[in-house]
Parts: structure tokens; sequence; C-alpha cells
């Protein structure tokens, strides 16, 4: 996985062993963190006990576009 990540430029790894991020990776973790935590709080509002809801938008964040994730918040009209 490490070099597939290295091969998009999204990680710099190098002869010292330590994994560095690009910037274009820290713009997408910090991205992807966004809609964990939107995620995660959107099914706790919804009653899901937090650990599951956390699980479960591990699981999401990583799969929903950009227009269903904006759909998402537009329905539910909030912001974190």
């Amino acid at each position: 996985m490490l070099k597939k990540l290295e091969d998009k430029d999204l990680i710099i790894y190098g002869e010292d062993k330590i994994i560095r991020l690009t910037e274009e990776s820290k713009i997408f973790c910090k991205k992807l963190y966004k809609r964990h935590k939107y995620i995660t709080d959107v099914f706790v509002r919804l009653g899901i006990e937090p650990g599951k809801a956390e699980n479960e938008a591990c699981l999401i964040e990583h799969v929903i576009s950009d227009e269903t994730f904006e759909k998402l918040k537009k329905h539910f009209d909030y912001n974190l």
C-alpha cells in the first residue's frame, strides 16, 4: 500500500524509513477527517451508539462522493 501511495505522490518514503505526507495528501486527509466527524455526528444525532456510528462513518467516508456528501450536509442543514 505504501508503494501505491508513493506512486501517486501522496507520501514521501525516505531513505530514513520515515513516511512523510505531501501537501496534496495533507489536504486529502483533512477533507476525509472532516467527513468522518460530520458523518459520525449525523449518525449519533440519529440515535446510533457512538462507537458504531464512528465505525460505520469510517467505512462511508472513503466511498461517498463529494456530491452526495454535500447533499447530505444540505439535507441536515448544519455544518460542523
